[in-house]
C-alpha cells in the first residue's frame, strides 16, 4: 500500500511584484523523514517553506496535507494542523523571558488563557531539556547572543498544542559552532524516529548528505528535482543546483607583509566584552574565533559604536576612535557587517540606492544625485557579488536572504573604508558564491586596507586569516596560528589575556 504524503505540491506557483519566484512546482514530502532543500541564493527555498507554513499564500497550484487540499491563510492556521515554521529573520523579543517567547510562538491558537508563570517555566524548561538546548526558561532573552537566539527559535516550535507533526526550518543553525550543529542534528534524528516530518533548507551540502533522507534541489531557472540523498554526492548536488562551473571552495589567503598598526584596542570593556586588547595591522585579515557566548560579536558592536565603552580605549591610525568615527572622510571610518541584516537594509529602496547610501558623496554633486552613476555602480556591484536580481529598480525586500547578505557586503566594499569588520559574512550565502567573496576580500587588503573576520566556520578562519584571536567568556585569551585552529583548541584555550602577543 502506497504511503500517504505529508505534503504534496501540485503545480505550486508564487509571484510577487510581477516576479515569478516559483513556477509550477511538483514535489512530495513523505512523513517520518528528514527532507533537505538546497539551491543557490534566489532559487526559492525560503519562499517554498513560507508557502508550506502559511506565511505566504500560493498564486497558483495547490498544497495537499495528508492527501487533502489545504490553504493556510496564516501561520496560526498551519499550527492548528500541526505544522510549524522557523524563519530566518529574528523573531525573538528581548523584553520577554525564554519561556514567554516560547509561549508567544503559539499565542492565539487556543483562545484566551491564564498564564501561570511558574508552571509555564517548568513546562518550557522540560522542552528545552528534552531538546538538549542549554537555555534557562526564566532567563531574559535580552541576555542571549545570536547563536542562543537561533536555539530559542527551534525550541519555540515545540511549545503549545496541538503537538507538532511537521517541522519547517529555514537555515535553522546558521552561524553556529560545529558542536551545536551536531547536537541539533542528533535531535533531528530522534524526532524523525518518533514519526515527525522535518523539512529544512540549508547551504551546508555535506551536512545535508549526512542527515537527510531525501533532497530537493532547486535551480535559479525554477526547475526542481527530488532524489534520495543516498543516490547523490557532493559534486552531483553542486552541479545540479549551480548555474556556473564550480571546482570546490578555495581559501586564497594572500601571503602579504602587514604594514603599520591601523587599529588598537586597549583594555576595552563594554556590556558584551571584558578587558579586550589587541592590534590590527594594515593589509591583514585578523580572525576572531570562539564558542557561543565568547564575546565575538561584542567586538563588532563596540567598533560599530553600538555598545559604548565602559573602560579602556580604541585608537585608529593613532587617533582616538571616537574622533576617527566622526571624520568626514570615508577612508577614516570602519565598515561593520552585523548578523542582523534587517536593521541595516532599506527594504523599500532599490538596489543601487542601498549600495551607494554608504558613500553618497561619490554619486552626488552640489546636493544633486547622479542617478546614472548610481545605476552603473549598482549594476557593477550586483555582477561582482553575483546578486540575483531581475531589475535594478526592484525593492530590496523581494530579494532572498542570501542576496540581501551579498547586498550589504557590496555596500561595505563600496564605502571605501580602511577597515571592514565582517561578522559571519558568508551566513546565508550559497556555496557557489563563497569563492567570489574570498577573492574580493583579498583585493580589498591588497589596497592596504584591513579586515576583522568573525566566523563560526573554522575552515573559513583557517583559510583566510593571517592571525587568529581565540575568545572565551568575553575575553581574548590567546593568539594562535591559523593552521593550529581546531575545535579542540577552542576548548583547550585557558589562561589570562596576554597583551604582548596581541
Amino acid at each position: 500500500m502506497k504511503q500517504q504524503s505529508a505534503f504534496q505540491l501540485e503545480d505550486l506557483s508564487y509571484t510577487i511584484d510581477s516576479r515569478e519566484i516559483l513556477r509550477r512546482v511538483n514535489l512530495e514530502f513523505r512523513p517520518g523523514a528528514i527532507h533537505g532543500i538546497l539551491g543557490q541564493n534566489g532559487a526559492g527555498k525560503t519562499t517554498l517553506l513560507n508557502l508550506l507554513g502559511g506565511i505566504l499564500q500560493p498564486t497558483g497550484g495547490r498544497i495537499l496535507l495528508d492527501g487533502a487540499p489545504v490553504r493556510f491563510r496564516s501561520p496560526h492556521d498551519a499550527i492548528r494542523s500541526g505544522v510549524r515554521i522557523s524563519v530566518q529573520e529574528d523573531s525573538v523579543l528581548p523584553d520577554l523571558t525564554v519561556a514567554e517567547n516560547m509561549l508567544l510562538s503559539h499565542y492565539g491558537c487556543g483562545g484566551i488563557r491564564t498564564v501561570h508563570h511558574r508552571r509555564l517555566e517548568r513546562e518550557m524548561q522540560c522542552i528545552l531539556d528534552e531538546l538538549e538546548i542549554p537555555l534557562r526558561a526564566g532567563q531574559s532573552a535580552a541576555t542571549l547572543n545570536y547563536g542562543n537566539m537561533q536555539m530559542l527559535k527551534i525550541a519555540c516550535l515545540f511549545a503549545g498544542k496541538p503537538d507538532v507533526r511537521i517541522l519547517l526550518m529555514d537555515e535553522p543553525y546558521r552561524a553556529c559552532p560545529r558542536q551545536d550543529v551536531e547536537r541539533f542534528y542528533a535531535t533531528m534524528r530522534r524526532l524523525r524516529d518518533r514519526g515527525l516530518t522535518i523539512i529544512f533548507s540549508t547551504h551546508r551540502v555535506e551536512d545535508a548528505l549526512h542527515i537527510c533522507d531525501t533532497l530537493t534541489l532547486m535551480q535559479s531557472s525554477g526547475a526542481c528535482e527530488q532524489l534520495p540523498a543516498g543516490q547523490l554526492s557532493f559534486g552531483d548536488i553542486v552541479a545540479r543546483i549551480s548555474d556556473r562551473p564550480f571546482g570546490g571552495i578555495h581559501y586564497p589567503r594572500l601571503n602579504v607583509r602587514p604594514g603599520a598598526n591601523l587599529l588598537a584596542l586597549s583594555h576595552v570593556t563594554t556590556r558584551r566584552i571584558e578587558d579586550v586588547s589587541f592590534t590590527l595591522r594594515k593589509g591583514e585579515i585578523l580572525g576572531i574565533a570562539g564558542l557561543l557566548g565568547s564575546g565575538r560579536t561584542g567586538i563588532a558592536r563596540a567598533l560599530a559604536g553600538l555598545d559604548p565603552l565602559r573602560s579602556g580605549s580604541i585608537t585608529m591610525g593613532g587617533a582616538d576612535f571616537s574622533e576617527a568615527r566622526q571624520s568626514a572622510a570615508p577612508s577614516d571610518r570602519i565598515g561593520v557587517l552585523l548578523c542582523n541584516r534587517k536593521d541595516s537594509l532599506l527594504l523599500n529602496m532599490n538596489l543601487p540606492g542601498n549600495i551607494t547610501v554608504a558613500g553618497l558623496d561619490m554619486v552626488s554633486n552640489s546636493l544633486k544625485l547622479d542617478t546614472a552613476a548610481e545605476r552603473k555602480i549598482g549594476y557593477d556591484y550586483c555582477r561582482q557579488f553575483n546578486i540575483d536580481v531581475r531589475h535594478l529598480d526592484d525593492p530590496v525586500r523581494v530579494l532572498s536572504a542570501g542576496n540581501q547578505q551579498k547586498l550589504l557586503l557590496a555596500r561595505l566594499f563600496f564605502s571605501n573604508c580602511r577597515l571592514l569588520v565582517l561578522d559571519e559574512p558568508t551566513m546565508n550565502i550559497d556555496i557557489i558564491s563563497k569563492n567570489d567573496l574570498y577573492n574580493l576580500m583579498n583585493s580589498y587588503i591588497c589596497r592596504g586596507n584591513s579586515i576583522i573576520l568573525i566566523s563560526s566556520d573554522l575552515k573559513e578562519l583557517k583559510g583566510m586569516s593571517h592571525r587568529v584571536l581565540v575568545m572565551r567568556e568575553r575575553r581574548v585569551l590567546q593568539e594562535i596560528a591559523p593552521a593550529d585552529l581546531t575545535y579542540q583548541s577552542l576548548l583547550a584555550a585557558k589562561g589570562e589575556p596576554s597583551e604582548g602577543a596581541l
